[in-house]
């Protein structure tokens, strides 16, 4: 409507409606005035009532969710974990420290036995 003009709508009837194969036009229009339209609308009400106790189920779970959500760890935390994993020694690295450790120790007890034999 750039040209600030009202726009008119133009309706056109349907004729050409065809009913799918082998179903039958409803005889009574099938409208809302229809005879089944009080067990239809209690259908759908029982419908509703259990969609509602499913969204309320839901509710609840979301709310568990949330409360354990709130106990994690914050990205923070995460990431001073991985920083202090990441300074731990490597598999060679403690090997050769057991290595080492062992060798220190064997040298202090042939020391001390040398000295003691003396």
């Amino acid at each position: 409507m750039a040209s600030g003009r009202p726009s008119t709508v133009r309706t056109t009837p349907v004729t050409n409606v065809v009913p799918f194969p082998g179903e039958d036009p409803p005889s009574n229009g099938g409208g809302p005035e229809g005879p089944m339209i009080g067990e239809r609308v209690a259908r759908l009400e029982q419908g509703i009532q259990s969609l509602e106790r499913k969204l309320s189920s839901i509710e609840v779970t979301l709310g568990r969710i949330e409360g354990q959500l709130h106990q994690l760890p914050k990205a923070t935390e995460f990431g001073e974990v991985k920083g202090r994993v990441a300074s731990l020694p490597t598999y060679w690295q403690m090997l050769a420290m057991i290595v080492s450790v062992f060798g220190a120790g064997a040298a202090i007890v042939f020391a001390v036995m040398k000295f003691a034999s003396n």
